[in-house]
């Protein structure tokens, strides 16, 4: 009897914890469904009377939403394959080469991760600048892959240094080259942590606002997070519209995760050896 009503309470605490952790998600998608009458109403109706999807016809009709949205699924895709490609081949080496200055280049890392963003504008705005980079989808890749780089990497190391040698030694001993064996064995098993990394790497790219604010005045260029932050006007605040394009955007990296989701669990045995 005791045990089940601890079952019973642990069961209604973890429903509170989520009511309580989804509450403005929760909030955000039912404002996103009210007209603009609905959300300044005292009391506050949580429900929406009547739904709505003019706000989201308001997203790409009365806005370059569609534009902000393809901005930023450009940027993050490419962020995180090139982010992905690179952080592997580094961490590979770190986990398995032996050299000299391993260590160094280790700390070298370690500390692209350390200092603050504040302290990084300014100096990525001026190479930007001299490269003739700014308002382009390369300067921002660039900048994302930098900042990005440096967790992909350790985080990679960690799963890299788990897996046994004897697996690469044996595609060695049957004609696989060193990068055939990284390919064909090392990634297979390695699945948890580049969809770790690839997810950490996505949602970067996806959700920065101060990078993209500080490199982009093209407002053709702007990402979803400064295209939203610019509907405000001087004596407006769409809340509706705001709603719904948050909620828009969200989809995405909700999706994103899903599906890795199930790379995580699968890829724990994927590329196994049967004993």
């Amino acid at each position: 009897m005791k045990s089940s009503i601890k079952k019973y309470l642990f069961y209604l605490l973890v429903i509170l914890f989520c009511l309580v952790s989804f509450f403005p998600i929760i909030w955000i998608a039912l404002s996103s469904f009210k007209n603009s009458s609905e959300l300044y109403v005292f009391p506050i109706e949580y429900i929406p009377t009547s739904i709505t999807i003019q706000n989201y016809i308001d997203v790409f009709t009365k806005n370059q939403f569609g534009r902000y949205f393809l901005n930023s699924l450009f940027i993050a895709s490419m962020t995180t394959v090139i982010t992905i490609t690179i952080a592997g081949l580094c961490a590979y080496a770190l986990a398995r080469l032996k050299f000299k200055t391993k260590g160094i280049v280790m700390i070298y890392v370690i500390a692209g991760s350390m200092l603050p963003m504040m302290a990084r504008l300014i100096p990525l705005f001026e190479i930007l600048k001299s490269l003739n980079l700014l308002n382009t989808y390369t300067g921002m890749i660039i900048v994302y892959v930098a900042l990005t780089l440096p967790l992909a990497v350790m985080i990679l190391m960690t799963f890299f240094a788990k897996i046994p040698d004897d697996l690469e030694n044996a595609a060695l001993v049957d004609g696989c080259t060193t990068l055939g064996a990284f390919v064909r064995i090392i990634v297979p098993l390695s699945a948890p942590g580049l969809a770790t990394a690839g997810i950490l790497t996505f949602i970067a790219a996806w959700n920065d606002f101060l990078i993209a604010l500080t490199v982009i005045t093209d407002p053709n260029m702007r990402t979803i997070p400064v295209g939203i932050a610019m509907y405000p006007g001087e004596y407006s605040f769409p809340w509706a519209t705001i709603s719904a394009a948050i909620v828009i955007a969200v989809i995405p990296i909700v999706l994103f995760i899903l599906f890795l989701q199930k790379r995580i669990i699968t890829g724990l045995t994927a590329g196994g050896v049967k004993g």
